[in-house]
């Protein structure tokens, strides 16, 4: 294992021997072994704990879309809702999220019809929720 040095170089220490103040991260030898995402923890329960990581995921990318008001749509309502949704309605979240911002803010603002693969139930709940968190 191979210490990184949060300042990006070894600093000279006693007897002349490298050290570093900060340890940023560790660099694990190319034969050890990996955690792949398909791997379960045997500790931990496979479905709940995907879920679970699927989640957190899902809120982050809502929150840090690319423009500020489909992070504030998106964002609120997957930190506020996420909890409550299933796995078919977090595939149709991942579905909608996959479309460009201005897209998404053209359908939620009114300007353009909704698509018909994405005029779900779960398209308004996040309006119910916009409309909810704007007054």
């Amino acid at each position: 294992m191979v210490s990184i040095c949060g300042f990006g170089k070894m600093m000279p220490g006693k007897a002349g021997l490298p050290f570093c103040r900060r340890t940023i991260r560790t660099i694990e030898p190319a034969n050890a072994p990996m955690n792949l995402p398909n791997r379960k923890h045997p500790h931990m329960s496979g479905t709940t704990a995907e879920l679970d990581k699927r989640r957190k995921q899902l809120v982050y990318r809502a929150g840090h879309r690319g423009i500020k008001e489909m992070d504030i749509i998106l964002g609120e309502f997957a930190r506020d809702c996420i909890a409550t949704l299933d796995e078919a309605e977090l595939d149709q979240l991942e579905a909608l999220m996959a479309e460009t911002d201005r897209d998404l803010f053209s359908w939620f603002s009114g300007e353009v019809a909704v698509p018909e693969q994405h005029d779900t139930p779960l398209f308004a709940a996040i309006f119910d929720h916009r409309i909810k968190n704007a007054t």
